[in-house]
């Protein structure tokens, strides 16, 4: 076990459990999946929760949580900008391009370098 070998704590594996709750959560059964994905996405829970919350609204609804994403391409976290911007380039057009910009503006060169890679892949990737 990871854990008997402190690789992997207790709190790495209930963090590993909680995205994975997260990656799960699907909006055609369960009509409060997007009010969860962004309560999350707005929190101040943990940095990767943010930032799977972010990815799984880009791939589920992106258009209807524009606003958030938006919001959270300035969260502190460069993982979660970063998520935010791959959900708002996906959807291509002003929204994706606005966000791009904003993004290769950003302080973190990560979040800098994922801008550039999203100004030359087409969009919908």
């Amino acid at each position: 076990c990871l854990c008997a070998s402190g690789i992997f704590t207790p709190e790495a594996a209930e963090l590993a459990a909680y995205k994975a709750r997260i990656r799960e959560l699907r909006l055609g059964g369960a009509p409060e999946a997007l009010e969860t994905l962004l309560g999350i996405l707005r929190s101040s829970v943990h940095f990767e929760l943010r930032a799977v919350a972010a990815r799984r609204l880009g791939e589920l609804a992106p258009e209807r949580a524009a606003n958030a994403l938006r919001a959270a391409l300035r969260d502190e976290s460069a993982a979660v900008r970063i998520a935010a911007l791959g959900a708002l380039a996906g959807l291509g057009g002003e929204a994706g391009e606005q966000a791009i910009a904003q993004a290769a503006a950003d302080e973190n060169a990560s979040v800098r370098f994922e801008a550039q890679l999203r100004r030359s892949a087409p969009a919908g990737l």
